[in-house]
């Protein structure tokens, strides 16, 4: 699904709002795509629907705003492990990443550099970009897990 602002940009900042549970499965249901809380909610009530342990967490992407992305969670209580998901970030995961696992790194394909999860706080974790583009090895957002 692809990540996109269009349907909320395009709204009058005095008339958006929270979707609604029924806007997410449509949003979702729709392939259309949508924004972080729209896809990684939608993702977390269909993972709960088959029976899976999910939860949603925020977290920062880039260091103006903080709390400014939603992410999901997914924990295998036989073997302990986590697992974070995210539909919706400007480098789309197509795995999810095993936080139980860290560090973990990808290669992007559309800007050929490397992201990278790491461990940096106990219940806290965070994305880097490494080897290129912009941010050259630098922070590039920010996850919080409680």
């Amino acid at each position: 699904m692809p990540t996109q602002g269009l349907h909320i940009t395009s709204v009058q900042i005095e008339l958006r709002h929270p979707p609604t549970l029924d806007t997410i499965l449509q949003v979702g249901l729709s392939g259309a795509g949508g924004n972080c809380l729209q896809l990684n909610y939608f993702i977390r009530v269909l993972l709960e629907s088959i029976g899976y342990d999910v939860s949603t967490i925020s977290g920062t992407i880039g260091v103006l705003v903080r709390d400014n992305h939603v992410m999901t969670l997914v924990r295998f209580p036989d073997t302990g492990h986590t697992y974070l998901v995210d539909l919706a970030s400007a480098s789309p995961l197509c795995q999810p990443v095993p936080l139980h696992d860290l560090p973990w790194s990808f290669q992007t394909t559309a800007a050929g550099t490397r992201v990278e999860y790491r461990k940096v706080a106990e219940n806290e974790y965070a994305r880097f970009q490494v080897g290129g583009g912009l941010f050259r090895d630098r922070l590039v957002s920010y996850l919080s897990r409680g």
